[in-house]
């Protein structure tokens, strides 16, 4: 049998010092977020054909991309004007559109999108969402605790961070993360 190896490729980052990958589809993109120069934000990006683009915001600072469809349409969260709340978006073409939320003044975030544009997310950290064309449906909670569309096949949240020795609640924490593409080969000799 072919002795089985991978390839490791550094996406990089966005000036900072850490990167996160979240998602790639079928044609190799994969998008994530990063921290820009100076580590005092994260915002969204898209890795495709060995370049990093910096997916912006929606008018606030920094963002975060969760999911990608094989058209390379791109969604997550962003922070509007003021910083006070995220809202859903999609990245195409280009161009951020703001997905919005279902409640004033409530954040909102896109976690998945499928190849027929069909996005899936959270509402005010309890309901998850299905975005399809122009309506959007609450899709509620499965009962009790909040949900974040992760049933729907999305992924959203991650555990709490313990400060680690010397640090206090409220100070940043900067990891040296990485965001990667492992690629499957067979038969490649080290």
């Amino acid at each position: 049998s072919a002795q089985v190896m991978y390839s490791v490729t550094d996406l990089g980052t966005l000036g900072g010092n850490s990167s996160t990958a979240s998602d790639i589809n079928n044609n190799g993109q994969i998008v994530g977020y990063s921290y820009t120069a100076g580590n005092a934000v994260q915002d969204g990006f898209l890795y495709s054909g060995g370049t990093v683009v910096d997916l912006g915001a929606l008018g606030g600072s920094g963002s975060q991309a969760y999911g990608i469809n094989s058209g390379g349409q791109v969604v997550g969260q962003a922070y509007v004007t003021g910083n006070a709340v995220t809202h859903a978006f999609e990245y195409s073409g280009g161009m951020m559109a703001d997905l919005g939320t279902l409640q004033s003044g409530t954040s909102s975030g896109a976690t998945a999108i499928n190849d027929n544009g069909q996005v899936v997310g959270w509402i005010a950290l309890q309901h998850a969402f299905l975005s399809s064309g122009s309506n959007v449906t609450d899709l509620g909670t499965l009962g009790g605790l909040g949900h974040h569309g992760v049933f729907l096949g999305g992924q959203f949240g991650h555990p709490p961070l313990v400060p680690p020795a010397g640090k206090r609640r409220g100070q940043p924490l900067i990891h040296n993360l990485r965001g990667f593409v492992c690629t499957h080969r067979v038969g490649a000799q080290r």
